[in-house]
């Protein structure tokens, strides 16, 4: 069998719960494969801003809450991750993580599974 979410891992709230999720998937599923948005793609698009979440995250998440957009500011709502980030994780077992580039040149999405892609 295998564990598949779409766009779910960067809501689920802090890096460690991060990791628990990754974690539950890796142990309920065979094989995994998770995309989730890449923190550094040009545009975020949950809040629609293009660049600012590039900044530190406590950065961007005051910004998030001075122009109303208090949602996105919660890292229970909105924790955005880069390659780096996954690969601070502890996890059951290997993965392998890579940048999907739509049209081929532009970064939108991490791509995480057991198996090389």
């Amino acid at each position: 069998n295998i564990s598949v979410s779409w766009a779910t891992l960067e809501h689920v709230g802090s890096y460690k719960q991060q990791e628990s999720f990754l974690n539950e998937l890796l142990r309920v599923g065979k094989h995994i494969f998770v995309t989730t948005p890449y923190r550094y793609c040009i545009y975020e698009p949950h809040t629609g801003f293009f660049f600012l979440h590039w900044l530190p995250l406590g950065w961007f998440r005051v910004i998030c809450r001075f122009i109303g957009r208090t949602c996105w500011s919660n890292v229970d709502n909105l924790n955005p991750l880069a390659v780096s980030d996954i690969g601070r994780m502890k996890l059951g077992r290997p993965i392998f993580v890579k940048i999907y580039k739509t049209w081929g040149w532009l970064p939108t999405h991490l791509i995480i599974t057991d198996v090389p892609v």
